[in-house]
């Protein structure tokens, strides 16, 4: 990285890196960005020459280091993976079911040529992978845009009823794809190679916190799903919450600081009023009072 930032010239802009939360990435950053020793900024340096300095001149130096900051798209992973939804009793048989159902499909060929002959070729269900969450989305996704019908006989055809997904249990998946789609959107959005996307964190979180909310009272069979995932949410974009003066809900269990990530606050806030796609629009999402967002719009312009 040094290397890289030295042949590009880059050795005053670079403000921020962005990586995943794993415990040697954030060595790796505190290694080659640490504030508070001199030799970041030149290895040869005696550290004696800092001593004559004052408080604003060392400022002046050392805030133009740059800092670390997790990734976002990783850290919503994190958020819908705890509490795997494997581990909820309410839909735990059927995710089974359907996890041996898109097994089925890609390893046997007899039940294969069955399978296309019901539902036409070129249809599929994927496997889950155990490091992407939103593969799990995707798997429900695929069954879910079955004709079930078809899909019934074909396993009664292969003598395989015990796999045939109840009208309850397609109800089931059907609210579980609709509490992982936000999230599944925001991973897309956020991790777009070619686009900014620090700008687009406000508005995602307010918009999912929102989304969450507005569940809680709708899917009460998922409500411990939901309230993990809002306390995920609040847990590790604690800062970002605080910054934007939204209180915890208290339906939440306390905050737990262990699971903070770091986020820059004001880069986040900047970040989304400077896009025009966005600008101010996001505080339409605000969850507290029409007097605090304005006191939150005023503390950003002023």
């Amino acid at each position: 990285m040094e290397a890289v930032i030295a042949d590009n010239s880059l050795q005053k802009n670079v403000r921020f890196v962005v990586t995943d939360n794993a415990s040697n990435m954030m060595k790796a950053m505190s290694v080659l960005f640490h504030a508070g020793d001199a030799s970041c900024i030149d290895p040869n340096a005696d550290p004696s020459l800092w001593e004559d300095m004052d408080a604003d001149e060392y400022e002046s130096v050392f805030a133009s280091l740059p800092a670390r900051m997790s990734c976002f798209a990783h850290s919503l992973q994190l958020v819908v993976r705890e509490g795997g939804l494997a581990a909820m009793g309410v839909i735990r048989c059927t995710l089974v079911k359907c996890s041996k159902l898109a097994n089925l499909v890609l390893q046997s060929a007899l039940f294969r040529s069955v399978f296309e002959a019901e539902l036409g070729t070129g249809k599929a269900i994927p496997v889950t992978n155990d490091t992407r969450w939103n593969s799990t989305y995707r798997q429900l996704q695929a069954i879910v845009g079955l004709d079930r019908d078809k899909l019934s006989t074909a396993l009664q055809q292969s003598k395989r009823e015990n796999l045939i997904v109840t009208t309850k249990e397609y109800q089931q998946l059907r609210d579980l794809i609709s509490i992982l789609e936000p999230f599944a959107q925001a991973t897309d959005l956020t991790q777009a190679n070619k686009t900014v996307t620090v700008s687009c964190i406000v508005p995602v979180i307010l918009s999912l916190t929102k989304t969450l909310t507005s569940m809680l009272g709708q899917l009460t069979a998922f409500s411990t799903l939901l309230k993990n995932r809002l306390t995920g949410l609040y847990d590790r974009l604690s800062h970002v919450f605080e910054a934007l003066g939204i209180r915890r809900s208290p339906h939440l269990p306390p905050l737990d600081r262990a699971r903070q990530l770091q986020f820059d606050n004001n880069i986040m806030l900047m970040a989304a009023v400077l896009d025009p796609t966005f600008g101010f629009q996001w505080l339409q999402d605000h969850p507290e009072s029409v007097e605090e967002t304005h006191d939150l719009q005023q503390r950003i312009t002023g």
